[in-house]
C-alpha cells in the first residue's frame, strides 16, 4: 500500500481487520472451554465424502505442536504468514538451496494439513495465510497448556 492519502480508506480497512483479529485472540483466553472439547476434532483425521483428506494432529507435542506455537507469534497476527515466514521460524536459515527447497516443501505439506483442519485460512489474491477464528482459540489454549507449570497447578488445586 502506498502511504498517500488516496489509500487511506484501504489502510483503515486493513487496520480494522487486524484490530479485530487481535481482539478475538485476546478474547479467546477469557472463554471457558475444556482442553479436551477443543482438541477432540484435531485428534481425528479429516474425512470428506468417505475419503481421508488429512491425518490427525497431535497439537500438544512434536512437530505439530512446534508449528502451532510458531504460528501463534504476534507478528503473524497483523500481516499473516507465508511459507517462508513459517520455514524461517521453524528451521532458521538453511545452509544450502537444496535444504531450503526440502524445508519449503515440508512446510507446504504442514500448511495444507492445517488448512484441511480449518485452523488457517488463505488470504485471497496473495500467498499469505491467517489463523481462523477457531484456530486462534485453539492456539491460545495450546499456548496456555504448554506454558502451564505442573508444580504451580498442583499447589493451587
Amino acid at each position: 500500500m502506498r502511504k498517500g492519502v488516496a489509500d487511506l480508506d484501504r489502510r483503515a480497512e486493513v487496520s480494522h481487520a487486524a484490530n479485530n483479529r487481535l481482539a478475538e485472540s485476546l478474547a479467546a483466553v477469557a472463554q471457558t472451554t475444556t482442553l479436551g472439547e477443543l482438541l477432540k476434532p484435531l485428534g481425528q483425521p479429516v474425512i470428506e465424502k468417505g475419503i481421508r483428506k488429512a491425518r490427525a494432529l497431535n497439537p500438544l507435542t512434536g512437530p505439530d505442536g512446534r508449528l502451532l506455537r510458531a504460528l501463534a507469534q504476534g507478528d503473524f497476527l497483523l500481516t499473516g504468514f507465508r511459507n517462508r515466514d513459517v520455514r524461517t521460524a521453524l528451521h532458521g536459515q538453511p545452509p544450502t538451496d537444496d535444504e531450503r527447497r526440502r524445508q519449503a516443501a515440508q512446510v507446504s505439506r504442514q500448511l495444507a494439513l492445517l488448512r484441511a483442519h480449518g485452523l488457517i485460512v488463505k488470504v485471497p489474491t496473495s500467498h499469505r495465510y491467517h489463523l481462523s477464528a477457531s484456530g486462534r482459540r485453539i492456539v491460545a489454549v495450546l499456548l496456555a497448556a504448554h506454558a502451564a507449570d505442573i508444580s504451580r497447578l498442583a499447589q493451587t488445586a
